[in-house]
């Protein structure tokens, strides 16, 4: 597994039981995404998707993880056969992580007011990407954020009060936008699921 240093933004690899505590990063894909080339060389380091590792290196940093997972910049896209292992790793991936950060670039600084902040989060194209449902249910915890790296709220498996007071947990909220049964978001096995809600249709 190919993870950053948050520390120094180096990359370094680790094998089987080797892998250590990491952060692992859902986003909004946007046009000026960082690939693993262009990270690797350091290129154009004035690009907004430069910038987007860096705060989320930061930010993992903040939160005493010294390694960080980002797909497009961690994956090397040019070798088949690590799209290949990304494919079908990227529940265990997340499953994995020590913390996982859904950040939603489209949802405002919280100076915008909760109810401007809550509207633009069950909004948000994020929960309308294809690895949006994998990314959301394998991790025990997702702690959500939004364009300016502000928590927003948490997605909790065992749907208990946050230890941080200021962690909204966002189970109900995010069980009613993409029609995603809460027992599942709080880690039931999703082999239970019936026929309707595999189809999209909770009732």
């Amino acid at each position: 597994m190919r993870l950053i240093n948050t520390d120094t933004l180096e990359f370094e690899e680790f094998f089987g039981r080797s892998v250590p505590p990491y952060a692992i990063l859902s986003h909004i894909t946007g046009f000026d995404e960082f690939t693993y080339r262009s990270f690797l060389n350091k290129e154009r380091t004035d690009r907004a998707g430069y910038k987007k590792i860096v705060d989320f290196c930061s930010f993992a940093q903040s939160r005493g993880l010294g390694w960080a997972s980002i797909d497009r910049c961690c994956i090397n896209s040019s070798s088949s056969a690590e799209v290949s292992e990304a494919i079908n790793s990227v529940f265990a991936w997340f499953q994995d992580a020590t913390e996982c950060y859904a950040q939603l670039s489209d949802v405002p600084a919280l100076s915008a007011g909760e109810n401007a902040v809550m509207r633009a989060f069950e909004r948000s194209r994020w929960f309308t990407r294809v690895w949006t449902l994998p990314e959301l249910l394998a991790p025990k915890r997702v702690i959500f954020l939004n364009t300016d790296w502000a928590i927003i709220g948490v997605k909790d498996n065992s749907f208990q009060p946050s230890v941080d007071a200021d962690e909204r947990n966002l189970n109900r909220d995010i069980a009613a936008i993409p029609g995603i049964p809460l027992r599942f978001l709080m880690g039931e096995d999703l082999s239970k699921a019936t026929f309707a809600e595999r189809d999209g249709d909770p009732d």
